[in-house]
């Protein structure tokens, strides 16, 4: 049962490592090590300089050396400012890039899937500020633990192996006073949970014996016997009192005892060592470098106690992000996205009596259209401008909810749309587009595939793109837009009218692509095409309508069948 619980407490501080650090590991590691390193160093160069300020300097009143020891220590100061701000603002970006690429991983894959499942609920879980908080909130436990503990045993070692050069029985002194302080804090501590639950418990019990006695004052009344009831609830405010009395003198006792300790240990030191000077076995400043070691240590030893508050803390927020993900395994898979992508092997669209209605005047584009589409289908939706076509692969995307039935979706879905859009970055951020996970590899195959290989930008995929120069043709923003929807390499392709603005090449590369495409592929396109080369499975043919269409579902009969 201990093996088991283990096994699970590992996992899942391994999961929240690997949320939180990802690929930023031996990043973090080193620098969690570098701060340590510069902790401890500046830590003990301080008792240090003193020791040599009052042997070399004051005692023997060599005033020149004043300046070196004052430029050592601006030069300490400046050395532990710099690492604890550089430290910082390192890990601050490690964190605040994670956290953007969850939420984007996150975001990317609710928009790009949807369970077939239809108790499955895909709003069920936003990325609302709350998650993100809690996102955050981990990652900052997370390094703490990682930049505290390597520093603070450090920091221990070196200040122990500095006490004990310093002087040995002193060591044995003040390791000696360490653990009592130690001791008492923690019975402190216990004490005060203790007396604490037990306070909560007795007010509990009070409050009980309160109300049932208001039951009980009918009654008592009934049989004019009213102090029954007084002396009912008097027995437990007097209870409840004297626990409190009890609770508090217990507690002040421990605490006037943990401040002895913290007061007698470092006068004991000093007495102890005042003795070994006057004998003349220890020099002032040694003392007094000593001493300021010895004060010193408590400070890691306290902050390696807090580190299982820490872990706890890291459970209970792990515990709350999967309580408000709604689905615990998304929180694991986050870790591994490609499982949150969707099930690549069984791509799936569905649709269920889907009606459309459109244009102005509104007309019927499709009426109860049922249909199941599968890997390797290919679905052509034919027809003239203005009849709907766009409309229609919205909905078969999930862009857009239809005016009666329903879509259900399995898988990740890549888009073109009509007309192409870019924006005004270079070609690495358009083809990216946001999404944390892309095969360039893909991309520049794609390029290549639809005649505008890499070394055919100016400054490859730093090219700037500006939509709005004119500089940019049509043809090359559909380009751009088509190694966009393929390159993320989804299991749904939906192509809005993909051979417009294409030359002969980029045609012939575009139906290569489409023929040899391992998912559903589903394009509209108004013009007269060789289905046979596109092994085209099913073609959907829309009615002619003159006028343009706009995406309407309102004032039409096909309405009210809802």
């Amino acid at each position: 049962m201990n093996g088991e619980r283990s096994s699970r407490q590992w996992l899942s501080y391994r999961t929240m490592w690997a949320l939180i650090v990802g690929a930023q590991t031996w990043t973090i590691v080193f620098i969690s090590i570098g701060f340590a390193l510069v902790l401890a160093f500046t830590q003990a160069a301080g008792p240090l300089l003193t020791q040599y300020l009052i042997d070399h300097v004051l005692l023997p009143k060599h005033v020149s050396d004043l300046v070196v020891i004052g430029w050592a220590i601006v030069g300490i100061g400046a050395m532990q400012i710099g690492a604890s701000v550089g430290q910082v603002m390192v890990l601050e970006r490690i964190i605040q890039r994670q956290v953007r690429r969850l939420r984007s991983e996150w975001v990317w894959a609710r928009l790009t899937r949807t369970d077939s499942d239809p108790s499955a609920n895909p709003d069920a879980a936003p990325m609302t500020s709350r998650l993100l908080a809690d996102l955050n909130a981990l990652a900052h436990v997370t390094v703490t633990i990682i930049m505290t503990v390597p520093g603070h045993v450090l920091w221990v070692a070196l200040v122990g192996a500095l006490m004990v050069h310093q002087s040995a029985g002193l060591t044995g002194v003040a390791l000696g006073l360490v653990p009592a302080v130690v001791a008492a804090e923690w019975w402190l501590a216990r004490l005060q949970g203790r007396w604490t639950i037990r306070w909560q418990t007795d007010m509990a019990a009070a409050t009980a014996t309160v109300l049932e006695t208001f039951q009980l004052e009918r009654i008592s009344r009934a049989l004019a016997a009213p102090q029954y009831a007084l002396r009912r609830s008097a027995a437990s405010l007097d209870r409840l009192e004297i626990d409190a009395v009890r609770r508090a003198t217990w507690l002040g006792l421990g605490q006037a005892l943990s401040t002895l300790l913290s007061f007698l240990g470092p006068l004991m030191l000093l007495v102890y060592g005042s003795l070994m000077v006057l004998r003349g076995t220890l020099s002032l400043g040694a003392l007094i470098a000593f001493y300021a070691f010895a004060m010193q240590v408590y400070i890691p030893i306290r902050g390696l106690l807090r580190t299982p508050s820490y872990l706890n803390r890291m459970q209970a927020l792990a515990a709350g992000l999967q309580a408000n993900f709604g689905n615990p395994a998304e929180v694991q898979a986050l870790v591994q996205p490609q499982r949150l992508l969707g099930p690549l092997q069984a791509p799936q669209v569905t649709l269920r009596n889907v009606s459309l209605v459109a244009g102005q005047p509104a007309h019927v584009v499709v009426d109860g259209l049922s249909m199941r589409l599968k890997r390797d289908d290919r679905l052509w939706i034919r027809g003239p401008n203005g009849v709907g076509k766009s409309y229609l692969l919205n909905v078969i995307g999930g862009l857009t909810v239809p005016c009666g039935g329903r879509v259900e979706i399995k898988g990740t879905v890549g888009w073109s749309l009509h007309p192409p859009q870019i924006s005004d970055d270079t070609l690495w951020n358009n083809i990216v587009w946001g999404r944390p996970r892309i095969n360039m590899q893909k991309a520049e195959h794609i390029l290549d595939t639809l005649g505008r290989g890499l070394g055919q930008w100016s400054d490859g995929w730093e090219t700037r793109l500006d939509p709005k120069s004119g500089a940019v043709s049509d043809g090359t923003k559909q380009v751009v837009a088509l190694t966009r929807a393929l390159a993320a390499e989804p299991t749904i392709v939906l192509l809005d009218e993909p051979f417009v603005y294409l030359d002969t090449i980029a045609v012939h590369g575009l139906m290569t692509l489409m023929v040899s495409w391992n998912g559903i592929l589903v394009f509209c396109h108004h013009g007269q095409l060789p289905a046979e080369i596109l092994s085209v499975t099913s073609v959907l043919d829309l009615p002619h309508i003159a006028q343009a269409a706009e995406d309407l579902c309102v004032s039409h009969p096909i309405v009210g069948k809802n």
